[in-house]
């Protein structure tokens, strides 16, 4: 008979009413105090290091303190926060981001008007020939039809992340005179003063400031340069090499992340802030995100993005970089079958802890998990009971232990979320020893599931895979790896990642193939995810020189006594910068461009080619809708300023397409102007049509895509060519 150790689960006394005021990492966060509280008798004084940088807590007045997002009702009293010590902070519509001590977080739960809490879910960055490859190069020269060059002038760009060089030359214009960071804040940097109407982290303004500090906080990732890099792609000058950005006249704004939820919301609004100050449009890069949440945008981040993008904002996204791992599976429960894998280690891993599984299902459906030890013959040697949803679940369990083995376990479950309607399970296991850990689950509906690593000091958007290796099981999938908060937005342009294109000595093109890594969508609730492909693969752009192991250096620049160097990185978060600067050269063609405009100019001017193939009016879970053509998009912006109208579907009919022959047909009923425009954006084919059915001659033309840009009274409108 086995013998086992078991410790049985403490469960949270808070009654379920209050309990589904948490999120689910919130709840996760709220058991883990109580046992700390239980463990000091009621004292946060001391507090594990491994609990401080999970949840990112700060220590300041005495006390340690959490981030949290705060949904109240209509009718609060902000001053039902002075009770507990806390400053109200910034407010959004009706959220708060406020920090509360470890000890007023029940009071907070409990206080009236309190609706909905979420706090304890950490964001990552998303890390793993740019310029040509999105024509933003033809915009810096004003090529084909453009009214003038634009390289960003007197738009902010503005970057959250972590591990900025501030006195790198990129930072600085073309000549390496003006330096252009207007100001930054580092969220983690106690010492202060944090910006006007923030009651954290240290703001710097200005030259003589950002240059005197030299680098932000060193964080939880370590020394690092991922924030120096994605902000060179973005914005940099090049510091008189050939490595500068998409918007080298930009405006550059910085935040250093603290990870927690109200922190993130603060930084939105920091930019906003600023932007609203001095009268200019702003674009966010987030190279950023997780697999914490539900993936449907609903979120309480995801409301203050949507509310600022409402509001003259703009916010880009990395789509994540899990693709080709096997960590999600989804199952629709149609005869109440059970669904069967195994949970691997994440074997390798410097400061690994263990496996964390997010698991969301459709609204008014339920299901159970059960956990169990088998060893590698399959034999059970532990079954853990059935833990459901609608029990509402808070558990801390170790629930092996013997000859060696032992298996942790970290669990609430909800049987429904404020938010969103679903119900959700969030665990979190540890396992020493040789045993193997296998998931049933069982319920009803449509189920998402998601397995990533967890390290000692945080939960990871690193996907891990799922296996098929004990009997019934099945392996996971790739499919609804695009990364949260961010990334999932339903008002962020999300970005996937892709080799740029080289030209071959005989003219041709070669690469420009989707990365391996580039994250699958769609989104948990079926929206097209990403948006749009953007150059992301080996890409060249600036390092911290703070940075004690940047890469391999590529070349150096000296500068004021100093080296600085540039290397190449891989990964969705060199994509978004991309994008993100492209972005800038709409602003600055038509500031008045919403961001709902923006997204579909992105997506309407988006080029295909071989490796896009072709891709229908729903997008590609892989490319979005294609690649992103600065040169397009910059010219619709330009177009929208105007007495003209962009119009989304032709007055006139045009074939074949692919073009047959050098052939192509035009059928009207109006006068047209036609104007054929190489991806690099030069005119290689114009036309003057009259009424009727004429038969263009594009014989000359090179293999390839090509953009159509056709005007008709005060209509106009782009539509793609291939030729194959």
């Amino acid at each position: 008979m086995k013998q086992l150790f078991l410790i049985f689960a403490v469960l949270i006394s808070t009654c379920t009413f209050a309990q589904n005021r948490l999120s689910p990492s919130g709840r996760m966060f709220f058991q883990e105090l109580q046992k700390i509280e239980i463990q000091q008798e009621g004292s946060f004084q001391t507090m594990p290091q491994n609990f401080q940088e999970r949840y990112d807590l700060t220590y300041f007045k005495g006390q340690w303190h959490i981030g949290t997002l705060v949904l109240v009702t209509p009718d609060f009293d902000a001053a039902e926060f002075e009770a507990l010590g806390i400053e109200a902070g910034e407010k959004l519509a009706s959220m708060y981001a406020i920090h509360v001590s470890l000890k007023n977080f029940k009071r907070l739960i409990d206080l009236p008007g309190v609706v909905y809490i979420e706090c304890g879910s950490g964001i990552e960055p998303n890390l793993e020939r740019a310029r040509q490859g999105t024509r933003a190069d033809s915009v810096h020269l004003g090529l084909g039809n453009l009214a003038m060059p634009y390289k960003g002038k007197d738009v902010i760009v503005a970057v959250i992340d972590w591990g900025y060089d501030y006195t790198h030359p990129v930072f600085y214009d073309s000549l390496m005179q003006n330096y252009r960071v207007k100001r930054a804040w580092d969220q983690n940097k106690t010492s202060g003063p944090a910006p006007d109407g923030f009651t954290f982290g240290t703001e710097y303004i200005g030259k003589d400031e950002l240059l005197a500090a030299g680098e932000d906080t060193l964080y939880v990732f370590g020394p690092g340069s991922h924030a120096t890099h994605v902000s060179g792609i973005a914005g940099g000058a090049g510091a008189q090499t050939k490595y500068w950005g998409m918007a080298p006249e930009c405006d550059l704004v910085f935040v250093s992340l603290k990870r927690d939820d109200a922190s993130f919301v603060a930084a939105v609004n920091y930019i906003h802030n600023y932007a609203k100050s001095v009268g200019k449009r702003y674009v966010v890069n987030m190279s950023i995100g997780n697999h914490s949440g539900p993936h449907d945008g609903s979120t309480l981040r995801n409301r203050a993005m949507d509310s600022l993008a409402i509001n003259g904002g703009v916010f880009v996204a990395s789509a994540g970089n899990n693709g080709g791992q096997t960590f999600h599976l989804q199952h629709k429960f149609p005869n109440q079958d059970t669904l069967i894998t195994e949970v691997p280690n994440a074997n390798g891993l410097s400061g690994y802890w263990g496996e964390s599984i997010n698991i969301w299902a459709d609204s008014g459906k339920s299901f159970s998990i059960q956990l169990e030890l088998a060893d590698a013959n399959n034999t059970p040697v532990y079954q853990s009971p059935w833990y459901a949803t609608m029990d509402n679940l808070s558990i801390s369990d170790t629930l092996y232990k013997m000859d060696g083995d032992t298996f942790l376990l970290n669990l609430v479950s909800e049987e429904i979320n404020y938010l969103n309607g679903k119900p959700n399970l969030l665990f979190a296991s540890r396992k020493l020893g040789d045993k193997r850990l296998i998931l049933r689950v069982k319920g009803s509906g449509n189920t998402h599931l998601w397995h990533v690593a967890q390290l000692n000091n945080r939960v990871t958007n690193w996907g891990q895979p799922l296996k098929a290796g004990y009997p019934g099981a099945v392996q996971g999938d790739g499919h609804y790896g695009v990364g949260g908060p961010p990334g999932v937005g339903k008002k962020v342009i999300t970005v996937a990642s892709y080799l740029a294109e080289a030209t071959l000595p005989n003219g041709n093109t070669a690469l420009g193939t989707l990365s391996s890594y580039s994250s699958e969508g769609p989104t948990q609730d079926e929206r097209q995810k990403p948006d749009i492909a953007a150059p992301g693969e080996s890409v060249l752009s600036s390092v911290n020189s703070y940075d004690p192991d940047p890469g391999i250096v590529q070349e150096t620049v000296e500068f004021n006594g100093r080296t600085y160097s540039f290397v190449r990185y891989s990964g969705t978060s060199m994509s978004a910068p991309a994008t993100s600067g492209i972005v800038a050269l709409m602003l600055q063609a038509n500031r008045f461009l919403t961001a709902d405009d923006i997204k579909e100019m992105l997506i309407a001017s988006a080029r295909l080619d071989k490796n896009t193939g072709e891709i229908g009016p729903n997008g590609d879970l892989f490319w979005g809708f294609g690649k992103v053509n600065a040169y397009a998009a910059v010219r619709m912006a330009e177009i929208r300023t105007g007495n003209q109208k962009i119009v989304e579907t032709a007055p006139f009919r045009f074939y074949p397409n692919p073009v047959i022959h050098a052939k192509l047909t035009i059928d009207t009923e109006s006068p047209l102007n036609l104007r054929i425009i190489d991806m690099h954006g030069k005119e290689v084919k114009a036309f003057d049509l009259v009424a009727g059915n004429t038969q263009l001659d594009l014989s000359g033309l090179a293999q390839g895509a090509y953009l159509m840009e056709w005007q008709s009274g005060n209509s106009i409108g782009f539509e793609k060519l291939i030729l194959p």
